[in-house]
């Protein structure tokens, strides 16, 4: 019981998570700034090691024809969706036609994926810091460094991680603010379906 009579709310998830919303603290987002760094820098180091031609190499000239002007499904096949083409087109376009232009956007997707991460787990996991920063480092870990650079799946699986976070926080959401996120959460999917279809098509009953 409250000191006025009533039930407390502070065992409700949801009210823990509510009154923490505004109150972030300097070193929980220092942590949060550290581990999107950490998550960059550690897919750089991966990425610049070692290749696996069968799967880099198609993301290679798809990326390299989308940028000379190639239409997908006209000019060239595929059974993928070309979102992961255009990303890496626009990387070369950016940043030049070489190794590092393959890994730089797939160290940005792991940065965001982890921040994504940790969102998540603190929303879902009663406001726990601790809990998040720990989904964090797991996500840095674990998302992009296995392939280094962009890959059909992975990029459908970020895309995934987006609608799932727009799915959560469309929960604590009221008024437009709900339709919005849940809005976000729908186009996050047909982004990850023009990356890999089944990625996208299979996540629908997850939002």
């Amino acid at each position: 019981m409250s000191p006025t009579g009533g039930f407390a709310d502070s065992g409700s998830p949801v009210s823990r998570v509510q009154r923490t919303r505004g109150n972030l603290g300097i070193p929980y987002l220092l942590a949060c700034t550290i581990l999107a760094v950490f998550a960059f820098a550690f897919n750089w180091a991966t990425g610049h090691r070692g290749i696996f031609l069968f799967d880099h190499s198609l993301i290679f000239d798809g990326g390299w024809r989308v940028l000379q002007g190639q239409v997908p499904y006209k000019d060239f096949l595929f059974p993928h969706g070309p979102l992961t083409f255009y990303i890496q087109a626009l990387s070369f376009r950016l940043f030049g036609v070489n190794w590092s232009a393959m890994v730089l956007p797939a160290c940005l997707f792991n940065s965001l994926a982890t921040l994504s991460a940790i969102r998540v787990a603190r929303l879902l996991g009663g406001g726990s810091r601790l809990l998040a920063l720990c989904a964090g480092l797991a996500s840095a870990i674990c998302f992009q460094p296995p392939f280094g650079t962009l890959n059909f799946d992975q990029t459908a699986l970020f895309f995934d991680f987006l609608a799932l976070q727009a799915a959560v926080e469309s929960l604590w959401a009221t008024g437009y603010r709900r339709s919005l996120w849940q809005l976000a959460a729908g186009a996050s999917v047909a982004l990850a379906s023009l990356s890999k279809q089944n990625f996208g098509v299979l996540f629908i009953p997850v939002v």
